[in-house]
């Protein structure tokens, strides 16, 4: 599969379970709102062009299957007129979204020559999953206080605060790979080889998917002091961007080289 397409397929799944993921975070009021179908919808539109992209390439995987299918189920249940039972599908949807990601994850594992094990991969897809889908559903629901002004300010800032730890953690997750690279096999050597291979990329890579994700974090975190959750929603946009082009990046490297950044 071509790079690119097989770095979005990745991304793009990490997106719509980190969606799910995030709502753990949530109160139960907001999850019972109209606003969970928003985020569905979302998750099942990106699994769609998942679909897409997969198809005219190599194929659809059982675990897109698996995953869409439950998907599905759980937002046809949010239309039930008691909605709340739904919220077993929604569990069992967040179990199938852990192993569908290290399904997605598995061809790397196989494919790497670095001594990276099966923990130390799922982790960098899970960190991925959560940055992506806290800041992403964080922009929808900035959205959502146009329909509800009255709606509580601390799931934004929650899911805001998830969003920048998520950040620093896979900007550390990224020093320890390095530091990993640089002491497994050759060595400096090997190293030196992948930093002038792909550097630009890299600097991309953290440059925008972390320092300037972190920095539009706080942003976003003292403009909900004020409260303004218009002008938050407004850097969440930006952030989202930073966001998916961070983690694309380090989606294809992780494609060409076999190294998790």
């Amino acid at each position: 599969m071509d790079g690119v397409a097989a770095a979005l397929i990745v991304l793009l799944h990490q997106t719509a379970t980190g969606s799910f993921f995030v709502l753990l975070a949530a109160p139960e009021g907001l999850r019972r709102r109209g606003f969970l179908k928003v985020v569905a919808f979302t998750a099942l539109a990106l699994e769609g062009v998942i679909f897409g992209v997969s198809f005219a390439l190599t194929g659809i995987t059982l675990w897109m299957v698996g995953f869409s299918l439950v998907a599905i189920l759980f937002t046809g249940s949010l239309f039930l007129k008691e909605a709340e039972k739904g919220f077993f599908m929604y569990r069992l949807l967040v179990l199938i979204g852990v192993l569908t990601l290290a399904a997605s994850a598995l061809p790397f594992r196989i494919a790497s020559s670095l001594s990276f094990n099966d923990g130390f991969l799922f982790l960098n897809f899970f960190l991925s999953a959560l940055l992506l889908g806290s800041v992403t559903t964080g922009m929808l629901l900035g959205h959502w206080y146009l329909i509800e002004p009255g709606l509580s300010i601390k799931p934004l800032k929650r899911l805001t605060a998830l969003y920048v730890l998520s950040t620093l953690a896979q900007g550390f997750f990224i020093l320890v790979t390095l530091g990993l690279l640089a002491s497994t096999g050759d060595g400096p050597p090997r190293a030196s080889l992948f930093l002038s291979q792909y550097g630009l990329i890299l600097a991309g890579r953290v440059g925008v998917g972390i320092l300037a994700s972190v920095v539009l974090g706080i942003l976003v975190w003292e403009t909900l002091k004020i409260p303004h959750t218009q002008a938050a929603t407004g850097l969440l946009y930006v952030a989202v961007v930073m966001a998916v082009v961070g983690e694309f990046l380090g989606r294809y490297l992780l494609v060409v080289s076999l190294v998790p950044l």
